[in-house]
């Protein structure tokens, strides 16, 4: 509701700065300003006041607006008393325009920051709330902080439901993505996840760790999610990325750790500890 708000004051002031130009425009031309330099003098002092106060904000536009208009005025005191000449409409006119412009431009400057900040904000929230990631379309690391203790607490009140976390890591990854570059690593990303979506049953997860890592809940024992690995290997070993004639393909391999869980694992951190530190076992 706020941020429409915001919109809506920037609707309007925007409004209000078109109908203020189209009124500085036909004031030109009632009142013949044309035939006085002074006036196109004013007018380009306007739009600096303008310009300045868009991209400083309300404060600076207020101070550098009274600067101007106290040098104004001390112009015109001095004509008056060197050659006696009166302000006269115009004077008042540009002395209250550069005012408004001042005011209209800061407000919307103002207003746009606040938007913009209204904005980043809400990204911020929802990439706090989001979880799947964006790019590959799996459960992201803050899906599976929240869900693995889920798992655990099922499995600690049926004893006889076997839990086991398995992680597995792209071998040099590092490399392949400086080979094939970001956006070819990306579509790699999203074609293991494929590949390895249906080895799994609907009760188990797959997550997304990192760029190269991922996670896969498994309602099996330890020896059920050997044959998993394997399986799994298989289908990654299918991967050949055809760089070029000149390299050949980059081979594709993983690394696989897995950990049954055991009640002396204590949370989620600690269990996906374990499992990552059976990654260095796999060579």
């Amino acid at each position: 509701m706020e941020k429409l708000d915001i919109r809506k004051k920037i609707d309007l002031i925007i409004t209000l700065m078109t109908v203020f130009f189209f009124a500085l425009g036909l004031t030109f031309s009632m009142f013949e300003f044309k035939s006085s330099y002074e006036n196109y003098i004013m007018f380009l002092i306007l739009m600096i006041v303008c310009i300045v106060s868009y991209y400083l904000g309300v404060t600076v536009s207020l101070v550098l607006t009274l600067v101007v208009d106290f040098a104004y005025i001390s112009v015109k005191i001095y004509q008056f008393f060197m050659s006696g000449t009166l302000a006269n409409v115009e004077t008042y006119y540009w002395l209250i325009m550069i005012v408004l412009a001042a005011l209209v431009s800061s407000q919307l400057s103002k207003n746009i920051v606040e938007l913009q900040y209204e904005n980043s904000e809400l990204k911020d929230k929802n990439q706090k709330l989001v979880m799947i990631d964006s790019e590959v379309g799996i459960r992201n690391m803050k899906a599976f902080m929240n869900e693995m203790p889920i798992y655990i607490s099922m499995v600690k009140r049926h004893r006889t439901i076997p839990l086991t976390l398995m992680v597995t890591r792209i071998k040099y990854s590092k490399n392949i993505r400086k080979i094939i570059g970001d956006e070819e690593y990306g579509k790699l990303i999203k074609l293991i996840g494929t590949k390895t979506s249906d080895m799994l049953r609907d009760e188990d997860r797959k997550y997304i760790l990192s760029d190269d890592t991922f996670a896969y809940i498994l309602i099996t024992d330890e020896n059920g999610s050997n044959i998993v690995k394997n399986r799994m290997k298989q289908r990654i070993d299918e991967i050949v990325i055809e760089e070029s004639k000149v390299l050949g393909g980059v081979k594709v391999e993983i690394q696989v750790g897995v950990c049954e869980w055991k009640e002396e694992i204590n949370n989620s951190i600690e269990f996906l500890r374990l499992a990552e530190s059976e990654l260095d076992y796999d060579v």
